[in-house]
């Protein structure tokens, strides 16, 4: 194909857009996919959006983690997404045959799937069609046009629609340096015209510049101190594999490494942001000395713990999806990640934004410590909650109550005569039940108040109750862990308790005890 017939079909695309358009589209910055070696024009002002780790599944009858191989064949070829208001966009190698089903793979075959040589395929066009229906979930794909790109290198551009937008996914066929297939997807709403769409699709993929293959993004690494380093250079486990591969395409996109976690982040790393990081690398692994303290790990973990903060909101929404944009941080288990958006630098939100991390670290913790075991949802969220307030300060450890949730149950369950059937429905409550939004607040604030007494109860009460409920939490603990079951632990742990004595004793122990005020320090607990 000569260049002229090039600048025909160019032409006759800019002809074709001159009615019908609603929206506005323009191409932007320079994006630069070091990756891949190559760099384009897309869209005005295009956010980077990454991949989603692939999911960990258990298998029923052995329970060990595995991976489907389609979502590491998908992840493996994935080079970047970006978006904006009407459009998203993302880029994929095609370097990979499709899969011939999706089976399950252990850790170990996934990271050997993973680190295997792409193989040469014959992209003949059906089995191209093939690739782009299976990776990006395209359907009646048609063949819009082929076009020089550069003197060697070729384009071809595809068309697909459904209800609400269109699909013009643009495929480089290089011929010259590494001989590949690039697959470009432009996602864009049904309110730019297909044609208008169509003209500048065409002018992103002709902006293409080769640019340097950078195998890894050691410039965005910053390290937590010298063990962080050596950890680092020793870890070969699949985890630290797939987030390099998640950030090399970003330019905005760090790691923060430090003894126990992986921090990702897009936030700018001068030297307040720089500080902040730190600061939440530091809180982590105290965090981590705490939870350890009240709930030591059954058993370790051989990988690090995963933590990706957004320095944006909007950020933050398009990764996790409008059903999870409400919270302000989540860990997410299938994917072994705890994701949170990040504060302004007033000392109000500073202060909410640690509580969070200390809340869903404990979490990710306890998810860990607990061999994957799920606990029950009184005592997983009424400690998350109970730990949002707890710190390290050298070898002591202070706990606070919760502000909020203090003046809820003072307010509403304390002097409540069914305060003791309250509790007792608390206990067998699934999740489902737990975050239902009819009696959300109300579960959220007793179970942080069973737990905070648990842990804190003094000599007072019980010389006062002549009971002790101090090995409650530590029994569960134990059941749990070995009988595999949260309610059998639960049973077990509550058995022979008398409900109506115990929210007597509680209820007289946040009478007397418990402060209002936020800044009192109620227990401080010695850590060796």
């Amino acid at each position: 194909m000569n260049q002229s017939y090039n600048k025909i079909i160019y032409f006759f695309i800019i002809f074709l857009c001159t009615s019908g358009y609603a929206g506005r589209i323009d191409l932007g910055e320079r994006i630069n996919l070091p990756q891949i070696g190559m760099s384009f024009e897309f869209f005005e002002d295009m956010k980077d959006s990454p991949a989603a780790i692939p999911d960990i599944y258990k298998t029923k009858k052995s329970g060990r983690n595995v991976y489907k191989s389609l979502g590491i064949w998908k992840y493996k070829q994935f080079a970047g997404r970006w978006s904006n208001e009407f459009s998203v966009i993302t880029a994929a190698v095609m370097h990979t045959p499709l899969p011939a089903n999706d089976s399950l793979l252990t850790v170990d075959k996934a990271k050997r799937r993973y680190n295997k040589r792409s193989s040469t395929v014959n992209w003949k066009e059906s089995s191209v069609k093939k690739w782009l229906n299976l990776y990006f979930g395209l359907k009646k794909i048609k063949k819009l046009i082929e076009f020089d790109i550069t003197k060697t290198d070729l384009g071809v551009l595809y068309y697909s629609e459904d209800k609400s937008f269109r699909y013009f996914t643009g495929v480089i066929k290089e011929r010259s340096r590494l001989k590949r297939n690039v697959a470009l997807c432009f996602k864009t709403v049904k309110d730019i015209s297909k044609k208008k769409a169509a003209k500048y699709v065409f002018d992103s993929m002709n902006s293409i510049r080769y640019i340097k293959i950078e195998s890894d993004n050691a410039a965005n690494i910053v390290f937590f101190n010298k063990e962080a380093r050596l950890g680092f250079k020793k870890d070969s486990s699949l985890k630290k594999i797939l987030i390099i591969s998640n950030i090399r395409n970003f330019e905005n996109w760090k790691l923060i490494v430090s003894e126990d976690y992986y921090i990702l982040t897009d936030c700018k790393l001068d030297r307040k942001e720089k500080n902040f990081l730190l600061n939440v690398a530091e809180t982590l692994e105290k965090s981590k000395i705490i939870y350890e303290k009240f709930y030591e790990e059954q058993r370790s973990c051989r990988d690090k713990f995963t933590v990706r903060i957004f320095k944006s909101r909007d950020g933050y929404s398009r990764y996790l999806g409008k059903d999870m944009e409400w919270s302000g941080g989540v860990w997410i288990a299938s994917k072994r990640e705890l994701v949170l958006t990040k504060s302004d630098y007033t000392r109000s939100e500073k202060e909410r934004f640690m509580r969070v991390l200390r809340h869903e670290g404990f979490h990710q913790y306890i998810y860990y410590a607990l061999g994957e075991l799920r606990s029950a949802a009184w005592f997983n969220e009424g400690n998350a909650v109970f730990f949002e307030n707890c710190e390290l300060f050298g070898s002591k450890i202070y706990i606070k109550p919760s502000k909020n949730k203090l003046e809820y149950f003072k307010k509403h369950l304390l002097e409540d005569s069914n305060l003791a059937d309250k509790i007792s429905v608390l206990l067998k409550k699934n999740y489902q039940e737990f975050y239902s939004r009819k009696h959300f607040r109300r579960d959220y604030s007793l179970a942080w108040a069973l737990v905070y007494f648990l842990n804190t109860e003094n000599r007072f009460i019980r010389n006062r109750f002549h009971r002790n409920y101090s090995g409650i939490l530590p029994l569960y603990y134990k059941m749990l862990w070995d009988t595999r079951n949260s309610k059998t632990a639960t049973n077990k742990a509550w058995k022979g308790v008398n409900f109506k004595y115990f929210s007597e004793a509680m209820a007289f122990y946040f009478r007397t005890q418990v402060s209002r005020n936020e800044t009192n320090i109620q227990q401080v607990i010695q850590h060796n």
